[in-house]
């Protein structure tokens, strides 16, 4: 493959029509490029894929659903995206909290970028999973924004969170229905989602939450029972549950998300 340059290494390849993060690469050099394209057509419906500057982040990048109505931003939410380095896709959340890491200016520039993009393509009223994040340059970035709720059960955190329903209201807008309650509310404490995935291909045995982490717990959903097949985390298809947490301050949401391995342990044999 010919030498490229059109822009300065690490880049990002991804399908421009998947979701979950499946077959996204990160590519260092120039002899690895090929091998992430190929990653990334085969993970591509309609056989297209992009390639990006790889923006590095302060803090965690956000992940999380807003809604406009006749074309205003009224809700919005950012929250802290988290990742399994030892996951074979790195690139795929593997949990996340709510507040953001970002400052209230951080999130303000981002807000009015929001509006300004909804505004420039005309639309109406809508819920979005959007992406952003702070670089080292601490310049605030809008990664992607897409007129549908997130997956990993996203809005139902925001919903959790801050009581505003945003898949309700969802509905309610797509059969032409007035939208309800949809205002900017602060949350109700410091929540986290933790995606449930296996750590190594085989068939699932039983999960153990300790019992210091289990205070905090106020739901899990578990998708899988004993005996079915599951794979390690390459993208979000891969999730086989995830766990609801609620915590009285930040500093004690960080402490638990940072000792999940030793907290959670996810089972599985041969």
């Amino acid at each position: 493959m010919a030498e490229t340059y059109w822009y300065p290494w690490p880049v990002i390849v991804k399908p421009t029509d998947s979701a979950g993060s499946k077959g996204v690469t990160r590519v260092d050099r120039q002899e690895d490029l090929e091998a992430a394209l190929k990653v990334a057509l085969e993970h591509s419906l309609s056989g297209r894929v992009i390639v990006e500057e790889f923006i590095e982040k302060q803090g965690c990048s956000s992940d999380s659903d807003c809604f406009s109505v006749d074309g205003q931003l009224k809700f919005v939410s950012f929250s802290a995206q988290r990742f399994d380095e030892d996951a074979p896709n790195p690139y795929t959340p593997s949990a996340y909290s709510w507040p953001s890491t970002f400052t209230k200016e951080q999130e303000a520039e981002l807000t009015s970028e929001i509006q300004r993009l909804l505004t420039l393509l005309g639309m109406r009223t809508s819920i979005y999973n959007i992406e952003t994040r702070v670089g080292v340059n601490g310049k605030p970035y809008i990664m992607e924004v897409s007129p549908r709720g997130g997956g990993n059960r996203l809005a139902e955190m925001v919903r959790f969170a801050t009581g505003v329903d945003l898949i309700t209201n969802a509905v309610r807008a797509a059969v032409g229905e007035e939208v309800i309650g949809v205002e900017q509310k602060p949350y109700d404490g410091n929540w986290a989602e933790v995606v449930l995935h296996a750590g190594k291909d085989g068939r699932f045995e039983c999960i153990d939450v300790d019992e210091d982490l289990g205070r905090y717990v106020k739901e899990l959903d578990l998708w899988v029972r004993p005996n079915d097949k599951v794979s390690s985390f390459h993208g979000a298809n891969d999730a086989i549950g995830t766990l609801v947490l609620s915590f009285p301050t930040m500093s004690e949401l960080d402490k638990k998300l940072k000792s999940l391995k030793n907290s959670v342990k996810i089972s599985v044999k041969p």
